[in-house]
């Protein structure tokens, strides 16, 4: 809904934040106003797998989180990407890397939690079996409100 938001009512809204999702194939926005986003990806998504989904009878398909993040960096104007920042709160096999796009004219910043599935980061466990893993990294509620309170 927010990626919807962003393309057809950017004059409504600030900025965005994106968990588990990547743009549609179709149809989607390439241009717009920059507005500040943040996207949210786990790497062991079962739902919405980082490398996109082809277009089915059911739906249009995806992009895969590097076209979508791509297409975010053109809107917002940005240059590349800064080194990733990996962290290991839990010191078990997942991490968490946070890319920070520069010289952006809006802030673009992606985390991508390695060993996570499709749920809301810092929830805990529910269907693994239908969303896979489950990290406790990031608490995503958190992160978003500190993106949206930033200048």
């Amino acid at each position: 809904m927010a990626l919807r938001m962003a393309c057809t009512h950017p004059d409504l809204i600030r900025a965005i934040a994106v968990v588990a999702m990547n743009a549609p194939r179709r149809p989607h926005c390439k241009d717009g106003r920059p507005m500040p986003a943040l996207f949210i990806h786990g790497s062991a998504d079962p739902i919405v797998p980082p490398e996109g989904l082809p277009p089915s009878r059911r739906h249009g398909g995806m992009l895969s989180t590097s076209e979508t993040l791509g297409q975010w960096a053109h809107r917002n104007h940005c240059g590349p990407p800064a080194p990733v920042q990996r962290f290991n709160q839990t010191g078990g096999d997942t991490t968490a890397d946070f890319i920070t796009y520069t010289n952006c004219t809006a802030p673009l910043l992606h985390i991508t939690l390695r060993g996570h599935g499709h749920e809301w980061p810092g929830a805990g466990p529910r269907a693994r079996w239908i969303q896979g893993p489950a990290s406790r990294e990031l608490d995503a509620t958190a992160a978003i409100w500190r993106f949206f309170a930033s200048p």
